[in-house]
């Protein structure tokens, strides 16, 4: 039996104050040749204690590396006054620092753009971080692995009432579709943007929504619709795909995480006393 590796990571936002940021890092804040180290908070110092700890027990080779959308923050509002790195070289350079090991693992990497929000109308920084990692860039993938073809693109999800009904209606219009003579017939459909985790598998199909790499932020309290719903999934997905029949023929794993967050995350305010 054939198993290739896949590994994906989406959303980590680099550069944003609640997301994952190499420590020690250089940032350039009022003049180009002054720098200082970056301060992060103690959510990133925490996010990154978990990127070390998955950095450890990933498989030594990787087959496919797919960095799916977001990688970079970028600086637009409301967000632009609450970044750790508002420089968008730094976050470029961040994001590089932060994917390479694992880039040096992989005989293929991919990178998908991320929504136009997070990119700017001038320079395309998502673009040179892919190419510095020796990868290819796409708006979306096709590719085959195992004998199985795979559909990656960031997307931008909406659900209803279950996060899995995004996926659901995804696998029946890629059947559509593919019967249009649009698309291949994809076996394995990655999306990503959510910033959760969610897996939908059918007889024929298996749809994912990855995690990502960015604490909740107010956004959840006072913009959101939901305060429960709309809770981010931390984490990456390192996924098994061999050349078995489907559904057997792809298998979905939480990528090795930490999931020991600050106390003060999850304590409840006592007034009783």
């Amino acid at each position: 039996m054939s198993t290739k590796s896949l590994f994906v990571i989406s959303d980590t936002h680099v550069g944003l104050g609640s997301a994952v940021f190499p420590p020690d890092f250089k940032i350039h804040l009022a003049r180009p040749d002054e720098d200082v180290t970056a301060n992060l908070s103690v959510g990133q110092a925490y996010l990154y204690e978990c990127w070390e700890y998955q950095l450890d027990r990933l498989p030594k080779v990787i087959d496919v590396f797919l960095i799916n959308g977001d990688a970079l923050q970028g600086h637009r509002p409301p967000w632009a006054t609450k970044m750790t790195a508002p420089n968008l070289e730094d976050q470029r350079d961040a994001a590089l620092e932060l994917f390479k090991p694992i880039a040096r693992r992989a005989r293929n990497v991919l990178v998908t753009k991320g929504t136009s929000y997070h990119s700017l109308e001038v320079g395309d920084y998502e673009y040179q971080l892919a190419k510095a990692l020796g990868a290819k860039y796409s708006d979306h993938f096709d590719f085959k692995l195992a004998g199985k073809t795979i559909n990656a693109c960031h997307g931008h999800s909406a659900f209803l009432m279950y996060r899995s009904q995004f996926l659901e209606r995804e696998s029946h219009a890629s059947r559509l579709a593919f019967s249009s003579e649009q698309v291949p017939l994809s076996d394995l459909i990655i999306r990503s943007h959510g910033h959760f985790f969610t897996v939908y598998t059918s007889d024929k199909v298996t749809a994912l929504m990855t995690p990502c790499w960015q604490l909740p932020t107010e956004y959840h309290a006072v913009r959101a619709a939901s305060y429960y719903k709309t809770q981010e999934t931390l984490g990456s997905i390192l996924l098994e795909v061999t050349d078995e029949e489907m559904p057997d023929g792809v298998r979905v794993i939480r990528a090795p995480f930490r999931f020991a967050p600050p106390k003060q995350w999850t304590s409840v305010l006592n007034l009783d006393k």
